[in-house]
């Protein structure tokens, strides 16, 4: 889960959250079996997260970073507006504060209930990591089980440093 890795990586009661509000809406108006509004009503319920990303700032070892932590229990970690959204906005502030990015995704990729919507993510995010490295800040990128799909294809490969779990 996004807060034991968060935990497990920055020094103790060094994270705050950033972004809190930033939440996936159901412009589509997509129904499968069940309506997405529900899908995501049972994912915060289950995960108590607001989506499949947490970002904040944080002390690694009393150095400063910005975190960007996905987690899979989220609707399989996809990426959707909200997702991109926020991790853009990760990119910004460590790009303002002049820190390095540490970025852990875990994700089965593209959130398809958002459609193209989810797909326009994938330039966003590379957009933000090109923004990030021409602020002259480094990031590294920590690919966990499973990082497939459109996050491998966009933000998460574009790490300085990449580490990746078997």
């Amino acid at each position: 889960p996004a807060h034991a890795r968060i935990a497990w990586l920055a020094d103790e009661g060094s994270f705050a959250e950033d972004a809190t509000d930033v939440r996936s809406d159901d412009p589509l108006k997509f129904f499968d079996l069940r309506p997405y509004a529900e899908r995501l009503a049972e994912a915060e319920l289950n995960t108590g997260l607001g989506e499949a990303i947490v970002i904040g700032q944080a002390t690694v070892d009393k150095h400063p970073v910005q975190l960007s932590v996905m987690d899979f229990s989220f609707m399989g970690g996809s990426m959707g507006s909200a997702v991109g959204e926020k991790f853009a906005r990760a990119c910004d502030a460590a790009a303002e504060r002049h820190v390095p990015l540490v970025s852990v995704t875990a994700s089965g990729g593209a959130r398809m209930q958002e459609g193209i919507l989810s797909l326009m993510q994938l330039p966003k995010t590379v957009c933000a990591v090109e923004d990030l490295h021409d602020a002259g800040c480094a990031m590294f990128s920590v690919l966990a089980h499973p990082t497939t799909g459109g996050v491998l294809a966009s933000f998460a490969s574009l790490g300085d440093v990449l580490l990746a779990e078997p």
